[in-house]
């Protein structure tokens, strides 16, 4: 195919494809204006400093591209061919290229942000629910679950402002209870939407965030409009309970678990310690101890303790003198191996057992 033929085909392509997207614009501006109504709003205030300088990046930055393209071509000597490929040319027409794309991206921008300041806006009520991407989509309302998503804006925090004013306030129990928070990935939640919805606009939506534990507070975002065809959102069902105490249990639980977790990798690292020595102390079958504490008595058979090999001598003197008697060397066992000191009695072990 000739090459002035594939020129042409690319051009009515870019053509044909920038008059549908025009069109579908238009048509969303309609479908927008018919559902807000006749009734128009001023817009919340103060916006987030984003807004105030949307598109202003994008216009510098063109605008240098171009200047720099523009001295490019000028400053090539004379009597060079003007259609010749040279390095400086084309170094020129790359810069062309992208400063005229960032300079109309960012006239755009700024224009469509300060639009919304020329009057009072038509205002709509509609949901809003994050994507795993991070971007926010818009809902035709927070309620209808089988409502698809339409159209969508970027999730950035510098596009926002929160706590200008309060809301609500109250204890956190009642707060919560009445106006619980959601997860927006999971559901979405009912904002307000001043502006004209369609492609390229620039929008704000006000809703209402908690604050702390006690205060609602307002939050207002103002974004430009993305023309993103898939969300990846699946479907929702509305939750009867706070979503920040669902965290806070999930990370108790979260922290419980890693506690357990923690003793039972120091019990597994620590070293083994040598066999203790134990001592038991027999008093007699029916051996009485009167007035352990105030009107207490306490029968014992016999008191078995696991103590450290050094500790053996220690043990059985507190003993006696919490017991307020004195013990006798029992000697080993016969058939555990322990150390046995009698209380009461003199009888003697008749070998040492195993050890």
């Amino acid at each position: 195919m000739p090459r002035p033929v594939l020129v042409v085909a690319g051009c009515a392509w870019a053509f044909t494809g920038a008059l549908l997207r025009l069109r579908v614009r238009r048509r969303q501006r309609e479908l927008s204006l018919a559902a807000a109504g006749p009734d128009r709003f001023a817009l919340p205030a103060p916006l987030a400093d984003a807004h105030r300088r949307r598109g202003l990046t994008g216009t510098v930055v063109g605008a240098l591209c171009c200047v720099a393209a523009a001295v490019a071509l000028a400053g090539r000597g004379a009597g060079v061919d003007p259609y010749d490929p040279s390095g400086r040319q084309v170094a020129a027409g790359v810069l062309l290229i992208a400063g005229s794309t960032l300079l109309g991206r960012g006239a755009a921008a700024r224009f469509a942000a300060r639009r919304l300041h020329a009057r009072p806006q038509p205002a709509l009520l509609v949901g809003v629910r994050r994507a795993t991407s991070g971007h926010h989509w818009l809902y035709p309302d927070a309620a209808t679950r089988s409502a698809p998503p339409l159209i969508s804006h970027s999730g950035s925090a510098r596009n926002s402002r929160t706590g200008q004013r309060t809301l609500f306030s109250g204890s956190e129990r009642s707060l919560r209870a009445a106006h619980h928070d959601v997860d927006l990935v999971a559901e979405p939640i009912e904002a307000v939407l001043y502006g004209v919805v369609h492609e390229g606009a620039e929008v704000v939506l006000e809703c209402a965030v908690h604050a702390g534990d006690t205060r609602l507070v307002p939050q207002v975002t103002a974004a430009p409009l993305l023309p993103r065809r898939r969300h990846g959102l699946p479907g929702w069902q509305p939750s009867s309970r706070s979503f920040g105490e669902r965290v806070r249990e999930q990370q108790r639980l979260a922290s419980e678990l890693q506690a357990e977790r923690d003793v039972s990798a120091r019990s597994r690292a620590a070293p083994t310690p040598r066999r203790p020595a134990a001592v038991e102390v027999a008093a007699g079958a029916e051996a009485a101890v009167d007035r352990v504490g105030d009107d207490v008595e306490v029968r014992l058979d016999h008191v078995s303790c696991a103590v450290a090999p050094d500790s053996s001598v220690s043990t059985v003197q507190w003993i006696g003198s919490a017991l307020g008697a004195g013990f006798v060397d029992g000697g080993v066992h016969p058939r555990f191996g322990i150390l046995r000191l009698l209380l009461g009695c003199l009888v003697k072990s008749h070998k040492a057992g195993a050890g």
